[in-house]
């Protein structure tokens, strides 16, 4: 079958994740396989020595029963003097000694590591039923995908998640003129297109996930929306699941995704219509969960600069897609700007405004 071509992008995010694939190392061991030197430092028989990601030492500390913020508080040497910091060291090697004593030697854990120097980086323990669906098996999965042309538009990868998205230009259109201050490049017209965002994480962060979503050309932001129609695939990392199902769906959410779409521009268009209280709207996002107030400050900044401070139901929606582009941009959080992007699309189909 002809690999499937999704343009540059994809092929840079493939070529990345190949990258990560050849370091990474996964393990299944008993407790007693861990062990501590005089200095702290911990190591796995037959692999060396080991670090953690935030994740990784999270997971850690579970199976251990000890309390990882704590543990890390001891291991952070900013602010301390050089007494503090060797007196933290041993009580961490104290708790850490417990720690060890407390993993089970008749029970194995699945351990994902991946190569960073000389050591062996910690990126999640697992039991040994769960199941793993990695981002290289979606990836090369997704390049037999026989359906409408996507094209990928936005990717990120983290030791704790995989973002891609995949736009159908083929299905573009416009919501009218763009407002003099948001013409960039000569793009005139609002464009919009529907599209594909997919998530996994190989760490336990979340599902395998798949959205429909809509993506504005003017300012590369997204929307997305929680309701059952919109989703595509939500697979946790359990049971008997067959990667190339991704494909599947993917083609039946393309093939909606004309109808989706014009509901969506629909609503859109209405939303130019609806005046609205900003200082409400920005009380109901930050009401939202796992929205904080700096994500609103974020979105409230983008309204001032970018919406000029429309009062339009559509300028609150679009500051808050535009502001989850920012908060990624910011700060790297890509959850968060799904977060942000999810208020949007619960803003623009649902009643709250």
């Amino acid at each position: 079958m002809t690999k499937r071509n999704f343009g540059k992008e994809f092929e840079e995010a493939l070529a990345r994740i190949e990258q990560i694939e050849e370091r990474k190392k996964d393990v299944t061991i008993r407790g007693d396989k861990f062990r501590m030197d005089d200095n702290g430092k911990l190591f796995i028989d037959n692999l060396g020595q080991i670090d953690f990601t935030k994740t990784g030492f999270q997971h850690f500390c579970i199976k251990a029963d000890l309390p990882s913020s704590y543990m890390m508080k001891l291991l952070d040497k900013e602010g301390k003097t050089d007494q503090e910091i060797r007196e933290d060291l041993e009580t961490y090697k104290v708790n850490m000694k417990r720690g060890l004593s407390r993993l089970k030697n008749d029970k194995d854990y699945f351990i994902r590591t991946i190569q960073d120097g000389s050591k062996h980086r910690v990126r999640a323990i697992f039991s040994d039923n769960y199941k793993v669906y990695d981002n290289i098996d979606i990836l090369r999965a997704l390049q037999n995908f026989n359906g409408e042309r996507l094209e990928a538009k936005g990717f990120s990868v983290t030791s704790d998640f995989m973002d891609i998205r995949f736009t159908m230009p083929e299905l573009k259109t416009s919501l009218g003129r763009l407002p003099e201050n948001e013409v960039r490049f000569g793009v005139t017209e609002d464009i919009v297109f529907p599209g594909v965002h997919l998530r996994n994480s190989e760490t336990g962060g979340s599902k395998i996930l798949g959205r429909f979503i809509i993506y504005r050309l003017v300012c590369t932001n997204g929307l997305t929306n929680p309701r059952h129609e919109f989703k595509i695939i939500e697979q946790k990392h359990m049971g008997i699941f067959d990667v190339g199902e991704i494909n599947e769906r993917m083609l039946e959410i393309t093939e909606k995704g004309k109808e989706l779409f014009i509901t969506y521009v629909e609503n859109m268009k209405g939303a130019k219509d609806k005046k609205v209280d900003p200082d409400e709207a920005f009380d109901i996002i930050g009401a939202r969960k796992n929205i904080s107030k700096k994500m609103v400050e974020t979105v409230r900044q983008n309204w001032i600069v970018e919406q000029n401070q429309g009062t339009r139901k559509f300028d609150i929606v679009n500051a808050v897609t535009a502001g989850a582009r920012d908060w990624e941009k910011q700060t790297g959080d890509y959850t968060g700007r799904l977060n942000l992007e999810t208020v949007a699309g619960e803003l623009l189909f649902g009643k709250a405004l």
